[in-house]
This record gives C-alpha cells, structure tokens and sequence, in this order.
C-alpha cells in the first residue's frame, strides 16, 4: 500500500502560512483591543468635562435663580408703589414717584461645549445608556430655552423696560411711565416662567449628575 509523502517545502510552507495567519489574528486582536481601550479612556474623559460642565450649569443656575426669587417680591412692591403714583397723578393729585429701582434681574446662561465635543468625537459610545438618556435631556432643553430667552428680550415692553427703568421716573413723560409700568407688568410675568424654567432644570441636571 502507498503511503502518501507531503514533501518537505510543503510542510515548511503550510507552517509559514499558518504562523502568518495567527500573527495576523493576535495583531487584529490586539489593534482591536487597543481602539476598545482608547475608546473606553475617551468616553471616559468626555463624561468628566460633561459632568464638570454640568456642575458648573447646574451651580450657576441656582445662583441666578436665588437672586430672581429674591428680588420677585422687590419688583413686584415697587411696581404697586409706581402703578398707585401713576395712577395719582392722572387724577390730577401730585404724588411722589419711588425712587429708580436697582435690580439685577439675571438671565439664565448654559453652556454645552463639552457635550457637543463629545458627541463630535463619539465620546458618548460607552456611557450607561439610563445615564446618557438623562444627559441628552437636559442639553435639549437647555439648548431649547435660550433662543426662548433671546427671542423674548426682544419683545417691545421689555425693550421700554430696558430703556426706562435705568432712568429716574420723575424725568419721565406720563406716556414714558406708562411704558415702562407695561414693561414692569411682561417682565413680572416673565420672572415668574423663568423661575419655574429654573426649578425644572435644577431638577433635570440633578438628575443627569446621578451616577
């Protein structure tokens, strides 16, 4: 019986090809294993500049806040003192004015550039799906309230609030005082939605800096 014999180049050559074959699957592995480490340490470092960012957001719109709580009920008194005056006067009775009055009234103010870079270079590929969706959104909707903000800033009653409150009302005509009570009335409206825009989002970003 014939034995069949693999001559000897053969075999060498089969070795060669083999050993070729797995280097090329451990250097895959390896190359692979490295992108998944580099990706793992990105998305790593991208979640530490958003929860700084975060952080940062999430303190600066609680200060903003308290001072809008604050000065809701200063507003709201001197507007009464300057309607009731107002309203003196048109009926012909000479009434003080209040004196100008000097509130900060802050706008809130977001920032999303380390979500938005994280997004940009796939930083968010490996952080916990619950946590990413509370991420997503609170940037939404911060993104979504400072057009809002803008838009209305432009609104003509706030305009005449801008134009007028930083004046003494007694150098003021009666058309003047009227526009700048009308301003006083949007912007008391306005304060009162920005400070429950405010709770909300102080919630929402307590919620999305949970592990």
């Amino acid at each position: 019986m014939l034995h069949p014999h693999v001559p000897e180049d053969l075999k060498h050559f089969g070795k060669h090809l083999f050993a070729t074959f797995l280097g090329l699957i451990m250097a895959l592995g390896l190359e692979q294993w490295r992108e998944h480490r580099q990706e793992l340490r990105l998305s790593e470092e991208s979640l530490h500049r958003i929860e700084a960012e975060l952080r940062r957001n999430r303190d600066d719109t609680a200060q903003r806040l308290v001072r809008l709580e604050t000065e809701i009920p200063v507003t709201k008194a001197y507007y009464e003192d300057l309607e009731r005056a107002v309203a003196e006067r048109r009926a012909g009775r000479k009434a003080p004015l209040p004196v100008r009055l000097k509130t900060q009234n802050p706008d809130f103010g977001f920032t999303w550039s380390a979500w938005e870079g994280a997004r940009a270079t796939g930083g968010l590929r490996h952080i916990d799906p619950t946590r990413l969706q509370r991420m997503s959104e609170v940037y939404a909707d911060m993104q979504r309230f400072i057009p809002i903000q803008d838009q209305l800033m432009l609104n003509p009653a706030f305009a005449d609030l801008l134009t007028f409150a930083p004046l003494e009302p007694e150098s003021l005509r009666p058309q003047e005082l009227d526009r700048l009570l009308n301003g006083f009335r949007f912007n008391q409206t306005w304060n009162q939605s920005r400070i429950r825009i405010g709770r909300e989002m102080l919630k929402e970003l307590d919620e999305a800096l949970k592990p």
